[in-house]
């Protein structure tokens, strides 16, 4: 049957005449309903007499049918409309991203954007197993020319424990403290901490000021060398009232270890956890505290570190500032990158900063490479300050909330941090 022309049923008491509803294509065996096209009502008008009812059923019956082919032709329309939309939309979306595509090797891969590819092949070439990123698309030469450019070394940086002025300690009243941190921007919190917001292009952070070093101590994961623990889980199990992420940590494949295993050299309260066996003079890159709370770098064995009363010190790289210089000269990226990161850093005048940048968040911060830790933390005068391990370990509580966004979403096991006390006036340090 011609569904081009078909109507729909029509009942057929609506007809005056069997005759003509035979005409139209009913039948005794069905008399309720049959179908009548276009075709069957005109070849009804030729063989039946309509005087006798007149013409309105026949135009009744010819012009519903012109109606819904009127209707299905609009919807055979409409369908095709939509699928040349959908079809042109995709071949849109195809160019689109072979356009960028090819945009993006221009500039990074042959290298028409000097800074871009730079960017990439140092983010890239400091992860742990995503170096093909770079690999893949920038010569094997040119990442060897970028990394030996870019990538600083901090060696023949150390603190000079012989420069008296370069740490005065701790000498300001609570009045003087809060109207000096206010007035450079700092909220203040309960528990007689600081915080500030900073922020730069593409990127979001936070500094945590501690006025008195002494309030500081390091804590590590209660399972050392078999399972980490989160910073907020430490801090809350010291009885802290904030802390950031520590010291670096075997890490696996992707990322995914458990941070049982710590890296380089630990001591607390002037105990040495790592290394427990002999290695050699092994000198390590030291961020530690002395009983004085002056924040020490340097590159050093683990019998430096305990004959020259280090209390607490984990391992990282690089130094960022020492004695009030900047290790990373003007020009240079750093070479680590764009990342989330967190540092330590200690002004002459004893007060602990604690900075931590996110990223990998495109709407919120995508991180930063070294230059900008250090310029942060110079212009927050800092004479002293190092990086600690970033990424997805980045992080700073406070009251047992995030203050940062980590780039995970939640924590993740670490194997070591930096947890703040409550301030009391008895030392926290036994000297």
């Amino acid at each position: 049957m011609d569904r081009k022309n078909t109507i729909r049923y029509v009942p057929l008491k609506n007809l005056e005449d069997k005759e003509l509803a035979r005409a139209f294509g009913y039948t005794e065996e069905n008399p309720r309903h049959s179908y009548a096209g276009m075709a069957g009502f005109e070849e009804a008008a030729n063989k039946t007499d309509l005087t006798r009812y007149g013409q309105s059923a026949v135009k009744k019956g010819g012009a519903h049918a012109k109606k819904k082919d009127k209707k299905n032709e609009k919807k055979r329309s409409a369908g095709a409309t939509i699928g040349r939309f959908l079809r042109d939309t995709l071949l849109l979306f195809v160019a689109l991203f072979m356009l960028a595509g090819a945009t993006f090797y221009l500039l990074v891969g042959v290298g028409l954007s000097p800074r871009l590819q730079t960017l990439w092949v140092t983010t890239a070439m400091t992860t742990k197993d995503h170096k093909w990123l770079a690999t893949a698309i920038v010569p094997e030469k040119k990442i060897r020319e970028i990394m030996n450019r870019e990538t600083i070394s901090d060696v023949g940086y150390d603190t000079n424990l012989e420069d008296k002025n370069g740490y005065i300690g701790w000498q300001m009243d609570e009045m003087e403290k809060e109207i000096n941190y206010t007035n450079a921007g700092y909220e203040k919190l309960e528990d007689g901490l600081y915080l500030k917001e900073v922020t730069g292009s593409g990127w979001h952070g936070f500094i945590m000021l501690v006025p008195d070093p002494k309030d500081l101590r390091l804590v590590d994961t209660p399972q050392q060398g078999v399972k980490g623990a989160s910073v907020r889980w430490m801090v809350e199990n010291e009885g802290g009232i904030a802390g950031v992420n520590g010291g670096g940590f075997d890490d696996g494949p992707n990322y995914d270890s458990n941070g049982g295993v710590v890296s380089g050299l630990l001591i607390i309260d002037g105990k040495l956890i790592n290394p427990s066996w002999d290695d050699s003079g092994l000198k390590y890159n030291m961020i530690g505290f002395n009983s004085d709370g002056r924040l020490i770098l340097r590159h050093c064995t683990k019998e430096w570190a305990l004959a020259n009363d280090i209390r607490y010190a984990v391992s990282f790289s690089p130094f960022l500032i020492v004695n009030g210089e900047g290790t990373i000269p003007e020009g240079s990226s750093g070479g680590w990158g764009i990342a989330p990161r967190t540092a330590i850093g200690q002004r002459s005048t004893g007060e602990v900063l604690l900075l931590v940048i996110d990223g990998r968040q495109p709407t919120w911060s995508i991180g930063v490479d070294l230059d900008v830790l250090q310029k942060v933390l110079l212009e927050e005068g800092c004479e002293n300050a190092a990086m600690m391990d970033g990424g997805s370990s980045t992080v700073m509580i406070y009251n047992n909330e995030f203050v940062n966004r980590p780039s995970l979403g939640h924590e993740r096991f670490i194997n070591n941090c930096w947890v703040v006390m409550p301030h009391t006036e008895k030392p926290l340090w036994s000297y």
